[in-house]
């Protein structure tokens, strides 16, 4: 399912926190989306008040509705500091 998301490796990637939680909502069990590319922890201390704010968004959205169990999370190592934070509609 694509909320007006690109396409990674046959996932949607959502850079959008509204776009992320209309996804939560409609998609169906097993659907998976890349909500996060990068290494969240460090976005989380960022000096750069946009990144910190948007990181925070992101996790707190993303954990309130695991703790829900409306979702599953995972994360793909791509790098050094560098992973795809991905969702899995439950």
């Amino acid at each position: 399912m694509s909320i007006n998301g690109q396409e990674k490796n046959n996932i949607t990637v959502l850079k959008r926190v509204d776009k992320l939680q209309a996804w939560i909502k409609t998609a169906t069990p097993g659907e998976r989306v890349i909500y996060y590319e990068g290494y969240l922890a460090k976005d989380l201390q960022s000096n750069n008040s946009n990144i910190r704010q948007r990181a925070r968004a992101i996790q707190e959205l993303t954990y309130h509705n695991k703790d829900k169990r409306n979702i599953t999370l995972t994360q793909k190592k791509e790098g050094d500091f560098n992973y795809q934070y991905i969702a899995v509609k439950t």
